[in-house]
């Protein structure tokens, strides 16, 4: 992910915080962008909201097979 860009937003209103997060320039959709959007989207999208909501979060398993 050399010469990529991650950014995290956060945003209050009303009470609720809502996370933006974008990783951007990329030259194509190579490997790595497929495991790193994998990656973001278990922790940033599932493990997160699960660890805000109970304290406890989703950690990656390297042993779980990858659903098809």
């Amino acid at each position: 992910w050399n010469g990529t860009t991650a950014r995290w937003e956060l945003t209050e209103q009303g009470g609720a915080t809502t996370v933006e997060f974008s990783h951007t320039d990329w030259p194509g959709e190579t490997d790595c962008y497929k495991r790193c959007t994998d990656g973001w989207n278990h922790f940033a999208g599932d493990s997160l909201k699960v660890y805000c909501e109970t304290g406890t979060g989703k950690p990656h398993d390297p042993n779980k097979k990858k659903e098809e």
